[in-house]
């Protein structure tokens, strides 16, 4: 990150740190492994107690971002989730985690169905959803039932016995699809398969542990975000987060919004890497007032920079993000 944009996007976290009263654990870029040992570092010298994570990636690897969250929850019982623009996927599930997610007016998080790699034969592979080859397999299942009830509804008149009309038509279904079935290759639906599992898995979990949804509810919930949605991009708005899936989300107010714009606007360039802590150095501001202006950054700022290069995203991953798959 170039060290204006750095100093610029540390003072606002300050102005933030200050309204809201708490640390501001900024999360940039991919979710990786790598960034659980920089997280413990980070988090080493704050006091227990309250923390916000400010959340901006397109996703990565969702068992990277279940430890993640683990552990800040394991050390902060109260943990407060802020989104400038998007926390897709991976980023998703980490906000699954928090007591309360804040997010701008028009920030976004996105679905939890993981990306694969495809390769088609002379082309180079391409991150997809996993959701496409069951998709795949739905629409095939489809077609198979209109063309059976097309042969019932055809062959009805003809003068030949109920048993004989439905295995004509049965014949028939099966005809027209199994060249398309044929294509379908069943050990790759079972990767997908595997695949969507950790998402659901992990999400459930976390609405259980730290959302307090009884199971029932939280299965419901983690379905509809693996399964519900038709595309990996699709945006979930606060409307959606707290309406349909019921989760604690509200639109920043009015002091909170007037830093988390200034924000989004420096995080709206080519996406970081990075992970820092800026901690607040005076009490909760109820007024958006000239507090709000920058005023250099406090002498406790502690900043970690996560090369890019460092770590990997898993395979498979959720999200994309200059280098991460291809999706959001």
């Amino acid at each position: 990150m170039a060290s204006q944009k750095k100093q610029t996007l540390e003072e606002l976290l300050q102005q933030l740190a200050n309204v809201r009263g708490r640390p501001q654990l900024a999360m940039l870029g991919p979710v990786h492994r790598a960034r659980c040992q920089e997280l413990r570092s980070a988090i080493a010298s704050l006091p227990e107690g309250q923390i916000d994570l400010v959340i901006q990636t397109f996703g990565g690897d969702a068992d990277a971002a279940f430890l993640l969250i683990r552990r800040l929850r394991s050390k902060f019982n109260d943990v407060g989730g802020i989104v400038p623009t998007r926390a897709k996927s991976a980023g998703t599930l980490l906000c699954l985690g928090v007591n309360e997610l804040v997010l701008a007016e028009a920030a976004e998080l996105g679905p939890l169905d993981a990306q694969v790699q495809e390769k088609t034969e002379g082309d180079a592979p391409e991150w997809q959803s996993a959701l496409n080859r069951f998709k795949a397999l739905e629409h095939l299942q489809k077609h198979m039932i209109e063309c059976l009830n097309l042969a019932l509804f055809t062959i009805d008149r003809v003068p030949l016995k109920k048993s004989e009309r439905v295995g004509h038509s049965v014949e028939f279904a099966a005809r027209v699809t199994e060249p398309l079935m044929r294509q379908l290759r069943p050990e790759r639906i079972g990767a997908a398969a595997r695949s969507l599992e950790i998402g659901k898995e992990y999400a459930e979990r976390l609405l259980i542990r730290y959302a307090k949804f009884e199971p029932n509810r939280a299965r419901l919930v983690a379905e509809r975000l693996v399964f519900g949605y038709p595309s990996h991009g699709f945006v979930l708005d606060v409307d959606e987060l707290a309406g349909p899936l019921g989760l604690n989300a509200r639109v920043a107010d009015q002091v909170e919004q007037a830093v988390i714009d200034k924000l989004a606007a420096v995080l709206v360039e080519a996406p970081d890497r990075e992970l820092f802590v800026v901690s607040p150095t005076q009490p909760p501001c109820g007024d958006a007032d000239e507090s709000l202006e920058p005023k250099g950054v406090a002498a406790d700022t502690m900043s970690m920079l996560v090369d890019s290069a460092q770590g990997g995203d898993a395979v498979p991953v959720m999200g994309n993000d200059n280098g991460e798959p291809e999706g959001t």
